[in-house]
């Protein structure tokens, strides 16, 4: 058997994130992935009828989202992430408005924009801006874990309007559920590292490429510089010990490779399926019955004539979050037909409808928010649905999520639903692995 000083399984962000930080100590890391491409759920699809790679869903970060930012930066593709300087929103009747960062220090710097908003009240601003300074105050108060971000909100005096038009859209693009879903200290945590902690929190960062390429030319690259490997297409059966202080890891086919450690990044309900019972914790073996899901819909649009849209727009008081611009941020010819991602969230109603309707429903928020649409001509449409996109971020959800941590000395999991004060997100994932390697190496150096 092929020997490594590390073997990670699941070549997801997470998986990624722990390969890079155990080879940047000096170890030979074997990174085993079922699929053909790197990325795990920030994938992408070959769309026969266009040619063109497609990302199975449009992702995106902050500006807070540091780690992601950290490993991208490891990569040397720090470069493919462009940074949007305003948040642009778009109402029914096509009003225009947006957030953008004034010559002011944290966490002022959006205030000049926030009263500037047409659509809400004076009223509604001094709501929403007696709700930010309350979240800075409560920041990490572990009395938040059990209430829900709504109610938190409402006690604070934000209005209806501020909620629904300001907040939940933010909590709801990070989170994956609405306000009353989530737990009011993530709620906290989003209005915090996103809008107030600094000057550059709040910036969309969009993949100027597809996501799948971004990581997976650059990551087979990277790990056998240093001695180490990186297979696709390989689906590992399961993890053992050989009774001489090494693990040995089992795939499809036959093959079989022993390390002295193991980080396993994988989903959480495939965790039990890889490696024995007794190697996981209770918390481990429990979050399968106890993190909740939600849905995620993208709908791909190809278009002839259509209006001018800003490369990421979000819709107000529709099932319909975002619209992306994909042809401004892939610079795509101005020959070929226009790309657009649009995206819904945590619309379980709208995950269950078949395909056309789902792209009828999109097509009217578009029509209603953005004018000139009845111009635009539909070349092509696909529809990409994900019914467990993500975990819920529901109150209480940190007393089930568990702990990089193992029963087992050199053996680690990764993964955004495990413990990192993070939601569901690119930077969860990172934040996971980093915490996965953290805990390898230090068993290695015991």
């Amino acid at each position: 058997m092929e020997r490594y000083d590390c073997v990670v399984i699941g070549g997801g962000v997470a998986g990624i994130a722990a390969a890079v930080e155990v080879q940047a100590s000096g170890l030979s890391v074997l990174l085993l992935e079922k699929r053909h491409t790197l990325g795990g759920r920030a994938s992408s699809f070959f769309d026969a009828t266009t040619g063109m790679v497609v990302d199975a869903c449009q992702h995106v970060n902050l500006g807070c989202c540091t780690r992601f930012q950290r490993l991208l930066t490891q990569l040397g593709v720090g470069d493919r992430i462009r940074y949007l300087d305003a948040i642009e929103f778009a109402s029914r009747g096509g009003a225009r408005s947006s957030l953008r960062a004034a010559p002011l220090p944290a966490p002022y710097h959006l205030l000049p924009s926030l009263l500037g908003l047409p659509w809400l009240s004076l009223r509604d601003k001094v709501s929403a801006a007696r709700l930010l300074a309350a979240a800075r105050r409560v920041a990490g108060a572990s009395e938040l874990a059990g209430h829900d971000f709504a109610s938190y909100a409402g006690s604070t005096g934000a209005s209806p309007d501020a909620m629904r038009r300001l907040f939940d859209p933010l909590i709801v693009s990070a989170c994956n559920a609405h306000s009353e879903a989530v737990s009011a200290s993530y709620g906290v945590k989003v209005l915090n590292e996103a809008l107030c902690a600094s000057r550059t929190g709040y910036r969309i960062g969009l993949p100027t490429m597809p996501i799948a390429e971004i990581f997976s030319d650059v990551v087979r690259d990277r790990l056998p510089v240093a001695g180490g490997c990186v297979r696709t297409g390989t689906t590992v059966l399961d993890v053992t010990t050989d009774g001489a202080g090494n693990f040995v890891v089992s795939a499809k086919g036959g093959a079989r490779w022993r390390a002295q450690a193991v980080i396993v990044a994988v989903n959480f309900d495939a965790l039990p399926r890889l490696v024995p019972r007794e190697f996981l914790t209770p918390a481990q073996r429990g979050a399968p019955a106890l993190l909740r899901h939600a849905p995620i819909v993208a709908v791909h649009l190809w278009l002839d004539s259509p209006p001018a849209c800003p490369e990421a727009l979000c819709l107000l008081d529709t099932r319909t979050h975002w619209v992306f611009n994909k042809t401004v941020t892939f610079q795509l010819p101005a020959t070929a037909p226009a790309y657009w991602t649009a995206l819904a969230s945590a619309d379980t109603d709208l995950a269950a409808m078949d395909f056309e309707r789902i792209r009828d429903v999109c097509l009217a928020d578009l029509h209603a928010c953005i004018p000139g649409m009845e111009r635009a001509v539909l070349r092509h449409w696909r529809v990409v649905r994900e019914h467990r996109a993500t975990f819920v971020p529901y109150p209480g959800v940190d007393s089930v999520r568990p702990s990089q941590h193992t029963n087992v000395r050199r053996f680690a999991v990764a993964g955004e639903w495990t413990s990192t004060g993070w939601p569901s997100t690119m930077e969860g994932a990172c934040r996971s692995g980093g915490l996965a390697a953290s805990a390898i190496l230090s068993d290695l150096a015991r």
